[in-house]
């Protein structure tokens, strides 16, 4: 009796320090990467989905998994329907090991195939491992368990429906040997009992895997990728910023962010020159049809005002999903429709978005009232140009059509430094005026009095107090080719990207920068 109370607590020690660790991992190291599985996710009570999923290998797993999948967005719940993912597989491997009476002290190896799916978790989609998996455990135990031949053949029935083809196979084979076990009568010869080795062992694995995880480089980088996509979709500019803008050492892939986070706190005039860039095709993503490259673009087009674009950006992301629709391009696509007018296809939207199980309250927020559809003004954000593959040439003919969005000119004005276009960056401004009437940013002075030194003027513009000495200050050094001392002083002016190179990369296929003040 004194054993059979050893090892009940042995096994809920285990089991409670699977759950622990596996939820320790998601909900500490990795929360963005449960963020992304659900925002990239899919399920809807429609019959359209429905029908998708009947048609797709292991229906009953898809089903099951998407329809779990959507509580992620929620991180603690995310990280218990993992952790029991890994628990069911150590329980159902346990039940095996019990029914053929494995020595306990082996049960430690359960834990094995337990380890190997919560690896597996990171590169799932949705749970199309984990559900599949677990239920293959689940269903040889509850074969191996049963007590009559016809009720065990029963539960290949969902088996059936919840395993791809192959699996299914696999597993018949599987239930096959193990029904002759069954019916030779073999169980484990018995062996001294050691209780304490297995609880024992399954920590140490573990702990193993968790150390393991949460120092896996790739897995680090994916989560930074996922923090970055969230904090630039849920709107908080200033954590991004503080991410992707305020490090000694990034990636250029990153650079669009850093751009997008400058726009978004109003300093892209103030700061795009801190950084070596040197093509304004570092504003988004051009030619790269990748899923998060088109998340991007989005976010881009509407800062902007250019919700067409936008919109169409969304669409090009749902070919990149594995399902009919995600949520996150719905989130995105109200969003755009109400931000151009369109309240009634905003409203579509919310239909759908209302079929799901986890987004009750965001659409009772974003639902348009009864006047806004009726009085729906599709012209906002309308463009009758075609999308070139020149940024500067979609900026030039956005502001020719009249915007006045003031990112969007920012942008605009920022590439013609960038292109060295002195002539055309003064000459804009001379026919925008309204964009002396906000606060003009510091590379802008510095480029008016780059401009105003080869004749060309800003209209009806005093120069700042101080800016003049400072630029004569950095003529006198170029003249002299004291680079040391224009590196020093003003290596971070419009002035030096101006004269000199400023695009150094790295062994590591980064860009080296000084950390900002």
């Amino acid at each position: 009796m004194r054993a059979s109370i050893k090892h009940t607590l042995s096994s809920i020690f285990v089991a409670v320090a699977i759950v622990a660790v596996v939820l320790f991992t998601w909900l500490q190291k990795f929360p963005f990467l449960m963020w992304e599985k659900e925002s990239n996710g899919f399920f809807a009570w429609t019959d359209d989905y429905l029908e998708w999923v009947l048609s797709m290998p292991a229906p009953a797993s898809v089903f099951c998994g998407d329809f779990l999948t959507q509580f992620f967005r929620f991180p603690l719940l995310g990280g218990l329907i993992q952790a029991l993912g890994v628990l069911v597989v150590w329980l159902s491997l346990t039940v095996v090991m019990r029914r053929f009476r494995f020595p306990r002290w082996l049960e430690w190896i359960a834990v094995l195939p337990a380890a190997g799916l919560w690896w597996l978790q990171f590169g799932e989609e949705a749970m199309d491992s984990t559900l599949p998996f677990a239920w293959f455990c689940l269903a040889t135990a509850a074969y191996v368990s049963l007590p009559w031949r016809w009720v065990r053949i029963l539960v290949a029935i969902p088996t059936f429906f919840f395993l791809p083809t192959g699996a299914f196979l696999g597993w018949v084979v599987v239930v096959l040997v193990l029904e002759g076990v069954l019916y030779a009568g073999w169980t484990f010869p018995h062996t001294e009992d050691r209780y304490f080795l297995s609880p024992v062992l399954s920590i140490v694995i573990l702990g193993a895997c968790c150390l393991f995880l949460m120092r896996n480089e790739s897995l680090q980088k994916n989560e930074r990728w996922a923090n970055i996509r969230y904090l630039a979709y849920s709107e908080r500019w200033n954590k991004l910023y503080d991410l992707v803008c305020q490090q000694e050492i990034y990636e250029n892939m990153e650079v669009p962010y850093m751009l997008l986070a400058l726009s978004q706190r109003q300093q892209l005039g103030d700061y795009i020159f801190h950084y070596p860039i040197n093509s304004e095709e570092y504003y988004l993503y051009i030619g790269m049809g990748t899923r998060d490259a088109y998340f991007f673009n989005q976010l881009f087009y509407a800062h902007l005002g250019m919700y067409n674009e936008a919109i169409h950006m969304a669409y090009q992301e749902k070919t990149r999903t594995r399902y009919p629709m995600s949520f996150r391009i719905l989130m995105n696509l109200v969003r755009f429709e109400a931000a151009r007018g369109d309240y009634r296809q905003a409203d579509k939207y919310l239909d759908l978005l209302d079929r799901a199980t986890c987004y009750e309250g965001w659409v009772a927020k974003h639902r348009p009232t009864r006047e806004q559809i009726d009085g729906t003004d599709t012209s906002k954000g309308a463009s009758t140009f075609f999308i070139t593959d020149s940024t500067l040439k979609n900026l030039y003919y956005e502001v020719q059509m009249g915007s006045e969005n003031l990112h969007l000119h920012y942008y605009y004005l920022n590439a013609l430094l960038i292109r060295k276009n002195l002539l055309a960056f003064t000459k804009h401004i001379n026919e925008h005026p309204f964009l002396l009437e906000e606060r003009i940013p510091r590379h802008f002075w510095e480029a008016i009095i780059l401009a105003k030194a080869q004749g060309f003027t800003v209209n009806n513009l005093n120069l700042l107090p101080g800016l003049y000495e400072s630029f004569m200050d950095f003529q006198q050094l170029l003249g002299a080719q004291d680079k040391a001392s224009i590196m020093k002083n003003y290596r971070y002016t419009y002035w030096f990207n101006y004269y000199f190179l400023t695009f150094p990369e790295d062994k590591a296929g980064g860009i080296k920068v000084v950390q900002k003040g």
